[in-house]
């Protein structure tokens, strides 16, 4: 399982809002995801965060993920069929964020 190392209402300046959740059908566990800041990865727009402060960049879909994962030290995408896409209400959370960011 992976949870955010942190929560909307306690968002490090460094950080983005946590955006939702999902379930991974295989195994039924449960990852929260946040947009990705400078993915080196083109068109992997999500950052997924897999546990032990460890994050994969990924594109989050409705029922589908795209998940980059190391495998002896190459970049591999894999295909992880989701359920129970969540989207958290955000409403204000980005306000905040933008204006935090705006005053350095």
């Amino acid at each position: 399982m992976g949870f955010a190392p942190y929560t909307n209402d306690r968002l490090p300046a460094d950080e983005c809002p946590v955006l939702g959740c999902f379930r991974e059908k295989e195994f039924d566990h449960l990852f929260e995801f946040t947009d990705a800041v400078n993915s080196p990865f083109d068109g992997f727009n999500h950052v997924i965060f897999v546990g032990d402060n460890q994050r994969r960049f990924a594109k989050v879909l409705k029922t589908v993920a795209y998940v980059v994962c190391d495998v002896d030290g190459e970049p591999v995408v894999q295909k992880w069929k989701i359920k129970e896409h969540k989207e958290y209400d955000l409403t204000g959370v980005w306000a905040q964020w933008e204006r935090e960011r705006a005053a350095g």
